[in-house]
This record gives structure tokens, sequence and C-alpha cells, in this order.
């Protein structure tokens, strides 16, 4: 067995991820590209708009780990 992943509420990914057993790790990688096959464009465009504000929040604080 490659594994089983129990889900928390911290992602997406993992909540959809959450209590699966992958017999092999080519089953894991298949499972990974549907999922992000099916994610909608705005699924990545929110990720992306956000990384100017944490990039500034990161500056601000000179480095130190920045929250969501």
């Amino acid at each position: 067995m490659y594994g089983t992943i129990q889900g928390e509420k911290s992602s997406t990914l993992k909540r959809h991820l959450g209590g699966m057993a992958f017999e092999t790790e080519d089953d894991l990688i298949t499972e990974l590209r549907n999922w992000f096959d099916n994610l909608d464009v705005d699924f990545f465009r929110v990720g992306i708009n956000s990384l100017l504000s944490r990039w500034q929040k990161s500056i601000d604080l000179h480095g130190d780990y920045v929250e969501k």
C-alpha cells in the first residue's frame, strides 16, 4: 500500500484526499492530476492574486512567518 492520507480542514486538496488509500504512487499521481484538471480557473486566479499582499506582509515583517 502506498499510503493513506487522513484529511483535515486545512486545505481543499487535503479534504479531497482525506481517507483515500493508494496502492501505488501512480494511483496517487492520477488522482492529483484529476483533481487539478477539474479545478475552476478562479481557484488559480484567487491564489495568484493573493501573492502580492502576502509578499508585502512578508516584507513588512522582515521575512517572519505570515498567516493567510
